[in-house]
């Protein structure tokens, strides 16, 4: 009988400590993650290659005509315009989060 609670209380523990964990995982999200998400994604809009893969889409500054630049797809086209011509500034960014990813580990 004793064997049985014994059991039981262990599995319990362990469930706690998981969820313990898994909070503490979530607390941790914080500023300092949504800027290495999105630093990410910009990385991703900047290697895009306009010959190969934006110009057979119609993805291109060239084939968008001057209204049309409000739409959803005219600001996409310009914030994957603008991640390729800041490409100095993203590499910057990638170092200082990988030298702040070394110091604090």
């Amino acid at each position: 009988m004793t064997f049985g609670l014994s059991c039981c209380f262990v599995s319990v523990l362990l469930k706690s400590r998981r969820t313990l964990s898994t909070e503490k995982r979530l607390a941790k999200m914080g500023l300092w993650t949504v800027f290495q998400g999105f630093l990410l994604l910009a990385n991703a809009f900047a290697i895009l290659n306009e010959d190969r893969f934006l110009g057979p889409r119609g993805w291109t500054l060239l084939q968008l005509q001057g209204g049309r630049r409000t739409t959803l797809k005219g600001q996409i086209i310009g914030f994957i315009h603008a991640c390729q011509f800041f490409r100095f500034p993203l590499i910057l960014l990638n170092l200082v989060t990988i030298v702040v990813k070394l110091i604090s580990g």
